[in-house]
């Protein structure tokens, strides 16, 4: 039997391509106890979009300044590869 989760888990995304978009925003979508609460992209235009299409209420342009919000529980790394090391080396 599993234990029911009494705190919802608060996701920010670093990346909003289409993989954020197609694959991983519908996931934690269908997950109960799971809401992302901010996202981030290097073209913060793109950030702004994906926030407003699911109504995520934090935008950023800078990974550190999503990193650096206290309530967050989770990072999702959603960069392509080549760009991604220093900002997991970061995450960890």
């Amino acid at each position: 039997m599993r234990a029911k989760r009494k705190k919802e888990i608060k996701v920010g995304i670093v990346g909003a391509g289409g993989i954020a978009r197609g694959a991983h925003m519908p996931g934690y979508q269908a997950v109960e106890g799971v809401k992302v609460v901010a996202v981030c992209d290097i073209i913060e235009e793109k950030a702004k979009e994906f926030a407003k299409r699911f109504e995520i209420p934090n935008v950023f342009a800078d990974y550190e300044d999503l990193v650096a919000m206290d309530e967050l529980d989770a990072v999702a790394d959603r960069l392509k590869t080549a760009e991604n090391e220093g900002v997991q080396m970061h995450l960890l």
